[in-house]
């Protein structure tokens, strides 16, 4: 990814898989500096996680932290992920790469989202971590159709992962 902008979009715990690619390309370790942008979500105030690292990051990258339904104590934004969208900047759009790991409903609305605004397919990439138990595709607990997804992934190009039904 470098020399490319990339977008994180996270939902819930799908934040914990991604936070050392945050951090990587969000903190330096990128040689060629890839531009970062982290939208992440979740259910409440108190399910946020890494509250200060997620701090820290928003000094040094774009950040929006969302909670999906209001609270009395909360300042931040509020919404669904996808409401949150329009706060990006996907240009150059050829240019722009977006991962995006969450719950599966979530995974589902927001890749149709980018796609309605002209993210390609193989510039997107989405992750089916979940429901794994041996590891190593012996039990099928982690089985999506004919894919084994603790063998073939679990992060796979939106390219290949549309055809994958859950």
């Amino acid at each position: 990814y470098s020399g490319k902008n990339l977008i994180v979009i996270a939902g819930g715990t799908g934040l914990a898989p991604v936070k050392h690619v945050v951090s990587h390309f969000g903190t330096g370790g990128d040689s060629l500096k890839t531009p970062l942008q982290l939208l992440a979500g979740f259910k409440s105030s108190s399910d946020i996680l890494f509250k200060t690292t997620l701090e820290e990051w928003s000094k040094k990258f774009s950040t929006v932290v969302t909670i999906d339904n209001p609270e009395d104590c909360w300042t931040g934004h509020t919404g669904l992920v996808t409401t949150h969208l329009e706060k990006l900047n996907f240009e150059p759009l050829e240019n722009t790469h977006v991962i995006v790991v969450g719950p599966p409903m979530m995974m589902k609305f927001t890749t149709i989202e980018l796609l309605k605004r002209g993210v390609l397919p193989s510039q997107l990439w989405v992750s089916f971590e979940r429901n794994m138990s041996c590891g190593i595709g012996k039990c099928g607990h982690c089985k999506v159709d004919e894919t084994y997804v603790c063998l073939e992934g679990p992060v796979f190009n939106y390219e290949n992962a549309k055809f994958m039904l859950d």
